[in-house]
C-alpha cells in the first residue's frame, strides 16, 4: 500500500517514518506545488518550514546542510 499526497498548496518537506510510533526515519525530502509525494510508508510528517523540518530531523541524529554541498 502507498501513501500518495499531490500538489500541495505551497512547498512542502516532508519526513516519512517506519511505523507510528516514529522511531526509525525511512526518507526525507522535499516537493513543489507541481509534484506529487508517493511512498509506502504511512506515517508521514509535512513541513511548510524548512528550519522546522530541519530541527525536526536533527532530533534524530540528521543534519540537513542547507544549501546541499555540490560535489
Amino acid at each position: 500500500m502507498s501513501h500518495e499526497i499531490c500538489y500541495p498548496t505551497e512547498r512542502t518537506w516532508f519526513i516519512c517514518f517506519a511505523t507510528d510510533s516514529k522511531l526509525v526515519v525511512k526518507a526525507y525530502s522535499v516537493f513543489n506545488t507541481d509534484e506529487c509525494l508517493d511512498t509506502p510508508w504511512e506515517t508521514v510528517e509535512l513541513y511548510t518550514s524548512e528550519q522546522n523540518w530541519s530541527d525536526r530531523l536533527y532530533e534524530y541524529g540528521i543534519i540537513v546542510l542547507i544549501p546541499p554541498i555540490k560535489l
